[in-house]
């Protein structure tokens, strides 16, 4: 991830290690497990969450992002085209992914991924 070369601080790339419990890793996971099912889904559809506790509506996920840490926020959109945040602590995230048709089905699949997170302690 780092060059070895590069020194932050007193600390060297090889001296860091990464927090696996941190919410920033839970997001790069959550990315992974959507890509991979994006992959076994035919191309006019993508990946979009039932969330029961939003009227168990289909939100189609547009990225990911992450408070460290310890909140994951899933950004996307309802059917009906209003915009929809899913902010979880890392413990509580579960997500049913299903597929469903693509909104514009001439245009390729958005690659899902990061959002910068507002974190101070990156």
């Amino acid at each position: 991830m780092f060059n070895d070369a590069l020194t932050l601080g007193k600390l060297t790339s090889s001296e860091l290690i990464r927090d696996y419990k941190l919410a920033d890793y839970a997001v790069e996971c959550l990315i992974n497990i959507v890509d991979e099912f994006e992959q076994n889904i035919q191309d006019n559809q993508q990946a979009a969450i039932k969330y029961i506790q939003y009227g168990n509506q289909p939100i189609l996920i547009e990225s990911f992002g992450y408070y460290n840490p310890h909140l994951v926020i899933i950004y996307g959109t309802t059917s009906d085209g209003n915009e929809a945040r899913v902010v979880q602590h890392i413990s509580q995230v579960n997500l049913c992914l299903i597929a469903v048709e693509r909104v514009h089905p001439e245009k390729p699949r958005r690659k899902i991924g990061f959002l910068p997170s507002n974190s101070e302690d990156e």
